[in-house]
């Protein structure tokens, strides 16, 4: 009598079918991609200050 609880180790594969329309909602699209460019942008901040952190901690880790 083995339960399992909490989520799983690893995830099911999922397929995601695209869904074709002749008129696509073009004011959606356009803030779906400016929210995806808005976290690409987030994204590469945090990766450069994280990579500037790193950097100025080597540079004075040497001064005592």
């Amino acid at each position: 009598m083995d339960k399992k609880r909490g989520r799983p180790m690893a995830s099911h594969d999922v397929r995601v079918t695209p869904e074709f329309r002749d008129n696509p909602d073009i004011e959606k699209l356009g803030r779906a991609l400016i929210a995806v460019a808005i976290s690409i942008a987030q994204q590469k901040e945090a990766e450069e200050k994280a990579s500037m952190m790193d950097s100025s901690d080597s540079e004075g880790a040497g001064v005592t």
